[in-house]
């Protein structure tokens, strides 16, 4: 979805993350930036006080928090999805 606006690099950036996730990201990302890898959720957790589960929306209106709508000069596409639809 990043790709559509045209970025010279793109970075995935985690304090701590899955190796799962690292090999997706590897694919997506110019680069990857990371202070550790682990096996599994549970042991990325371990290295966090306070890791809350967190909403695939909560994620979503942390990131947008004035939701994205059409042909509103947003830098959308047309064939692009907007994020911010629905989200209230």
């Amino acid at each position: 979805m990043v790709r559509v606006y045209g970025p010279t690099l793109l970075v995935y950036a985690a304090p701590v993350t899955t190796m799962e996730t690292l090999t997706q990201a590897s694919v997506l990302a110019d680069t990857c930036i990371y202070l550790a890898a682990t096996d599994s959720v549970n042991a990325v957790a371990a290295h966090f006080l306070d890791y809350p589960v967190v909403t695939d929306r909560q994620a979503m209106r942390a990131l947008f928090p004035t939701p994205m709508r059409w042909g509103e000069g947003d830098g959308t596409c047309p064939g692009c999805l907007s994020i911010g639809k629905g989200m209230r």
